[in-house]
């Protein structure tokens, strides 16, 4: 994955990674397709449906959108997934559910600035799901801000890689839907492609900030992906250019242990004990 890739470098990387993942994937998006199609098909019942609809939505709608930057986080990063990995985000419903809701209701609160300020918003707010996706341990609103903090300068480039995708999403609208089941899990790939680059470049400009990094270490998150010599994780099939941060943590240790040696062990007059206890 090269530094400050553009759109085409997202999507290219997306089809590499999905290459004998692909079928995975549009299964599990159909059945997600299936499912959130259901809160649609009943909003054309009056009122109960509606109200059913509605409620449906706002209740599996984090859930789902969890589990999918999750898969496709895993299939850049070239981890096996499963069909079943679609129910991901349930595994994690509430902090989902809250994400879902927090995000939403700033969108929200901001829209009412005049619509551009709540479209900002959104795209400060898109890395939310990546994020809870990468670190198990973060809370929704945690989330939040950690996406603003890399969204930072990069909104216009997540939208120059959602406006290349305009061509597929006009050819999924005349297939009434259909092509969709493969254009969606390409897109999200992408996405998540951007995602791990965004971090990429905060990791080697020092852009990360102090509260979030130490939550990490201070190290990039997703450097475990990677082998140490930079090829590709688990598969070790295709080559990429971002170093383990283990290499710098490495070098730091290595002083430390060199500095380590050299100390001596000085007894106490009298007490015969290690003057360096503790």
């Amino acid at each position: 994955m090269a530094y400050s890739m553009v759109a085409s470098n997202y999507r290219q990387e997306a089809r590499a990674a999905m290459n004998g993942r692909t079928g995975t994937l549009v299964l599990a998006y159909l059945i997600y397709m299936l499912i959130t199609g259901v809160p649609v098909a009943a909003g054309f019942f009056p009122v109960v449906g509606s109200i059913f609809g509605s409620i449906a939505t706002i209740v599996i709608t984090g859930p789902f959108s969890l589990s999918l930057a999750a898969m496709t986080l895993w299939v850049i990063e070239r981890r096996i997934i499963s069909v079943g990995d679609i129910f991901y985000g349930f595994t994690r419903f509430l902090t989902a559910f809250c994400a879902f809701l927090i995000n939403n209701l700033f969108i929200f609160l901001w829209s009412l600035l005049l619509i551009i300020p709540g479209i900002l918003k959104a795209y400060s707010y898109s890395m939310t799901y990546y994020v809870l996706a990468d670190d198990p341990n973060v809370t929704a609103d945690e989330a939040r801000i950690r996406s603003m903090e890399l969204m930072r300068g990069n909104r216009f480039r997540l939208f120059c890689l959602q406006l290349s995708f305009l061509g597929w999403f006009i050819l999924c609208a005349l297939t009434l839907g259909v092509l969709f089941i493969w254009v969606g899990p390409y897109y999200n790939t992408a996405v998540a492609s951007f995602y791990k680059n965004i971090l990429y470049e905060e990791s080697h400009s020092g852009a990360m900030s102090v509260a979030y990094g130490s939550a990490y270490g201070g190290a990039n998150p997703n450097a475990d992906a990677y082998n140490a010599d930079g090829s590709a994780g688990p598969s070790g099939e295709e080559a990429n250019t971002i170093p383990s941060a283990a290499d710098d943590g490495g070098s730091a240790a290595d002083g430390i242990l060199a500095e380590g040696e050299g100390l001596k062990e000085e007894p106490q007059s009298g007490g015969g004990e290690d003057v360096h206890n503790g």
